[in-house]
């Protein structure tokens, strides 16, 4: 009867995604395990009688697979809720929700912090010093940034509007290149010697400010 109907639980499993599926959106593979009612009582009252599931009111586990379509802007512990993807009700009852746990695998490059984006680009002495353009990978692309003369490691490059969309869908953060002045690591005579030269074009000792 209805009466002896009982809606089936929700489920929670958890998704690891890449980094980039994070930012962009996309279609990721699930698969997790369920139970089924029992084949013989289904799972209602009579499941305290039965010989087969010896009370508990339930069979063989399944494994089910499918897709889920994560948001562009999906952020760690994001949960996606799917209706009627959990334990199936019993005696009509209404089946439960799949919940989706999100777990964001880092970049090696990139950083997220809130809606923005951080990359640590390196870039040579001689482009540093000179200036000149560069490309910059982006997740929208490769973008050409001018870097200007005598630019540190740290100076941060800023291309508008690339970073991670906004959970109101008003927009979206920024991408920034921070720069990192990257140095050879031969020990050739004709490195050192480069080296040599830079160390004499300081006028004064480059850790004078560093005062803590």
């Amino acid at each position: 009867s209805r009466s002896s109907s009982r809606d089936g639980a929700d489920l929670t499993v958890d998704l690891s995604i890449p980094f980039g599926v994070s930012i962009r959106g996309g279609s990721q593979h699930l698969s997790f395990v369920k139970d089924t009612p029992c084949p013989k009582c289904g799972g209602g009252r009579s499941a305290a009688k039965c010989a087969v599931c010896h009370g508990t009111g339930k069979g063989a586990p399944e494994t089910k697979e499918g897709n889920v379509t994560v948001p562009a802007g999906a952020f760690e512990g994001m949960k996606l809720r799917l209706h009627g993807m959990g334990e199936q009700g019993v005696n009509g009852g209404t089946p439960g929700d799949l919940y989706v746990v999100l777990h964001v695998q880092e970049h090696p490059f990139v950083r997220r912090e809130k809606d923005d984006l951080y990359l640590d680009l390196p870039i040579t002495p001689l482009e540093a010093f000179q200036g000149g353009e560069v490309r910059c990978p982006t997740f929208d692309g490769n973008y050409t940034i001018t870097i200007m003369p005598h630019s540190q490691s740290g100076r941060k490059m800023r291309l508008k509007g690339l970073g991670v969309r906004h959970a109101d869908g008003s927009g979206r953060g920024d991408f920034y290149a921070v720069l990192q002045v990257m140095m050879p690591t031969g020990d050739s005579p004709e490195v050192k010697k480069a080296c040599e030269t830079l160390e004499n074009a300081f006028s004064r000792d480059v850790r004078a400010g560093v005062v803590l």
